[in-house]
């Protein structure tokens, strides 16, 4: 049987200067909310999905949505559905992960 364990080496934050020299001197920690990362119209960095906490994907199928007196059926190809909190739901400390794969 196949070891699928991906062992993490090293821990990388990347930031502001300032933010990493009270880092490190201080041990003081800079976040961003998630709504930020949401947000954010920079490739690589952030999406709309930030924060959510489940994802369901369905192929074809029947949705209905129950309007008061009008209910409206339809028939997708594929649909995704998205939970997600409302409000300020936390902030985002984000690291990049050097693991043992990476470094061979």
């Amino acid at each position: 049987m196949k070891n699928n364990t991906i062992r993490i080496k090293y821990l990388l934050k990347f930031g502001q200067k300032q933010d990493m020299e009270n880092l490190f001197n201080k041990g003081e920690v800079y976040m961003n909310t998630i709504k930020l990362f949401q947000e954010l119209d920079k490739p690589g960095v952030g999406d709309k999905l930030e924060g959510t906490f489940e994802i369901s994907n369905f192929k074809e199928g029947k949705l209905t949505l129950e309007i008061p007196d009008n209910p409206i059926t339809l028939n997708p190809k594929k649909i995704q559905l998205r939970k997600k909190l409302k409000g300020h739901i936390g902030n985002i400390y984000s690291t990049y992960a050097l693991s043992d794969e990476l470094l061979k």
